[in-house]
């Protein structure tokens, strides 16, 4: 992940979303995002972008040219075979999971690939100025008190605040919490966790999801918790009863990124206490100590004009942390070395050589 969002835009798209931000108010948040969070492809050859945007006849200059330099955008980088490879290979795509695209499609087309794929492929009929407000949330949970009606907590903060997940296909979770409780023989971290991911795994998709943990082991106690983990992992898939695959990381630490939090594709979900919120298998809160824990969830640029940047720099450093603790245990596996409270995986690591994660990508 970079510090700057990549988006990958047909011209004809692109052109017809500026031009409605150029002759109506109400897309300033979308041109923002074009202007100061984003890096900008588009399917033209080098030749082609040169001629719109080095125009000979500056009297007649080509709208792209107009737009960009009214409000100030970078000039795109032509990538003409990349997007030829996507229309002749669809799957293609996915090797930019991270990315947006911009399509001239109908939205039906860009829903299909989104369930498909994970990748948020959006249709120039579906650009609102408000858009990336989909997934915008901030509560504290107060001890001992019932959230929402169902016996999934993290499903009703879903559902309660009519929040829309943006699509996904990979996520990573770093908390220093996860397994420090129990309760009736649940580790809280991990009852959490199976109620959490089944209210935020899509429910279509046609590839594998990956899915990254890091926890916080302890020494006198990692025998225990490689058990208990391995049970967790081994029944995640039939607790989530989707119909793709899905594959599981997990890696103990003593050292992790200092926040708690998830990353997904394109949005993050946040805690001050850790993801341990509910009771197991439950709506209720759970007590731990007089504190309130709290959550927030949103999109990268839910905020363009004041936190969007920042919230994308903030995650490219999380994940960078993220990526050396991988390193390191996956050193320590590929050297057979198994000491306790050194980094390392809970069963073996994905990939020959690194995590096939995308949120990597």
């Amino acid at each position: 992940m970079d510090s700057k969002a990549t988006i990958y835009a047909e011209r004809t798209a692109l052109t017809d979303v500026l031009r409605k931000a150029f002759t109506k108010d109400g897309l300033d948040n979308i041109v923002e995002i074009f202007k100061s969070h984003s890096n900008i492809c588009i399917d033209l050859t080098d030749a082609e972008l040169d001629s719109i945007f080095n125009p000979a006849d500056l009297n007649n200059p080509d709208d792209l040219f107009t737009i960009f330099n009214a409000y100030d955008i970078s000039v795109p980088i032509a990538l003409k075979d990349f997007f030829d490879l996507m229309k002749a290979q669809e799957d293609t795509i996915i090797s930019k999971p991270n990315a947006l695209f911009l399509r001239d499609c109908p939205s039906q087309d860009a829903q299909i690939l989104r369930d498909k794929y994970g990748v948020w492929v959006i249709s120039k009929e579906e650009v609102t100025n408000r858009m990336f407000e989909s997934l915008s949330f901030k509560d504290e949970f107060v001890p001992d008190t019932n959230y929402g009606r169902g016996d999934n907590g993290w499903k009703n903060i879903i559902s309660s605040n009519g929040l829309k997940l943006p699509p996904s296909n990979s996520l990573i979770i770093s908390d220093n919490f996860l397994l420090s409780n129990e309760r009736n023989g649940h580790i809280l971290g991990l009852a959490n966790m199976t109620h959490l991911l089944d209210a935020i795994l899509p429910q279509k998709l046609s590839i594998p999801y990956y899915i990254l943990i890091l926890g916080q082991g302890k020494d006198d106690k990692e025998a225990l918790l490689i058990k208990r983990v391995t049970e967790w992992k081994d029944g995640l898939a039939t607790a989530l009863n989707r119909s793709y695959d899905i594959h599981v990381e997990f890696v103990f630490s003593k050292n992790l990124i200092h926040r708690r939090i998830l990353y997904m594709n394109y949005s993050f979900i946040g805690t001050e206490k850790g993801f341990k919120i509910f009771e197991p298998l439950s709506n209720k809160v759970c007590r731990d100590g007089d504190q309130r824990n709290s959550a927030w969830a949103y999109t990268y640029f839910h905020d363009p004009f004041r936190a969007g940047r920042r919230e994308h720099q903030l995650a490219n450093d999380d994940i960078e942390g993220v990526k050396a603790i991988y390193k390191t245990a996956r050193s320590n596996y590929d050297n057979g070395l198994k000491i306790v409270g050194i980094p390392k995986f809970v069963g073996a690591p994905l990939g020959t050589t690194f995590s096939p994660n995308r949120i990597f990508d």
